[in-house]
C-alpha cells in the first residue's frame, strides 16, 4: 500500500470518530429541553399553616339612664275633674256625678231588691259602707247604677296583705272572685281584684283597687252591668291611676 493511501484511510477513520462523536454529545445534551418548554407552573394561591389568633370584638359600654318620674299630671286625661282633700285627690270624667253617701247607698239597696237579692240589700241597708266619696253614673233601662266610690280602712289590727287575702274570703254564693293582680297605683303599688256576680238575669261586673297608704288602706271600687263593664273597665284602671294619697 502506498503512502498516500495511508493517508487517505487515516483522514477517513478521522472523519467517521467526529460523526460519532457529535452524535453522541447531542444524545446527551441536545435531548434535555431547556426550562421554558418543561410542563406550566401552577401558583397555588398561599395557604397558611398557622391558626389565625381570633380579635376580640370591641366592648360597647352599656348607658344605663335613671328613670324618670312620670309627673302626676300626666296620668290625667284631659278634661277630667279633680276631688280633692287634704287627705287625698282623685280625678273622673264628667259623666259621673257625685252623690251623699246616703243616696248612693240607697240606690244600692233599691238595685239589689230589683234583681231579687233581698238578704244583700238588707244587710247593705243594715251596715252601710262608710264611704269616703261616692259617683254615679246614669244608666236608662239599669238597675245597678254604674257607680264608683271610694274609702278607707284602717289597718291597725293587720298589714296590708292580711287586709287584702281577707277582703274578699267570705263571699256571697252569687259572687265569682275573678282575678287578683298588682296594680300600679301613683304613689305607691296597690292591687286590682276582679269579681262577678249573677242576680238572676242580670250580671254585674266589680272591680276594686286597693293600695296602702301607712296604717290606711284606701280602696276605689267600681262596678257595672256586664254587658258594658269590660268596655268601661279601662276608664275604670285610669281613675284608680289618678288617686294619690296626700298624707
Amino acid at each position: 500500500m502506498t503512502v498516500l493511501q495511508l493517508v487517505i484511510l487515516v483522514c477517513m477513520a478521522c472523519a467517521a470518530f467526529g460523526v460519532l462523536g457529535f452524535g453522541a454529545w447531542f444524545m446527551l445534551n441536545g435531548s434535555q429541553l431547556p426550562a421554558s418548554a418543561s410542563q406550566p407552573i401552577v401558583n397555588a394561591p398561599f395557604i397558611s399553616q398557622t391558626t389565625p389568633t381570633p380579635v376580640p370584638p370591641t366592648a360597647t359600654a352599656t348607658i344605663t339612664s335613671t328613670p324618670t318620674e312620670t309627673p302626676y299630671e300626666a296620668s290625667i286625661p284631659q278634661g277630667w275633674k279633680q276631688y280633692i282633700t287634704d287627705q287625698y285627690e282623685i280625678w273622673l270624667p264628667d259623666e259621673f256625678v257625685v252623690e251623699s253617701p246616703s243616696d248612693f247607698n240607697n240606690s244600692m239597696v233599691q238595685g239589689l231588691k230589683k234583681v231579687g237579692q233581698d238578704d244583700l240589700s238588707q244587710q247593705l241597708q243594715d251596715n252601710p259602707p262608710a264611704y269616703t266619696l261616692t259617683f254615679h253614673k246614669d244608666t236608662p233601662g239599669q238597675y245597678i247604677e254604674t257607680a264608683i266610690y271610694l274609702k278607707q280602712q284602717s289597718l291597725q289590727s293587720s298589714d296590708f296583705e292580711t287586709y287584702v287575702d281577707t277582703r274578699f274570703s267570705n263571699l256571697p254564693v252569687t259572687f265569682t272572685f275573678v282575678e287578683r293582680k298588682d296594680f300600679p297605683m301613683y304613689h305607691a303599688q296597690g292591687v286590682r281584684a276582679m269579681l262577678q256576680a249573677n242576680f238572676n238575669t242580670t250580671s254585674v261586673g266589680y272591680v276594686y283597687y286597693m293600695v296602702q297608704d301607712g296604717d290606711i288602706a284606701w280602696e276605689i271600687g267600681c262596678n257595672a252591668t256586664l254587658d258594658s263593664f269590660y268596655t268601661i273597665l279601662p276608664t275604670f284602671d285610669q281613675i284608680a291611676e289618678t288617686f294619690r294619697a296626700l298624707q
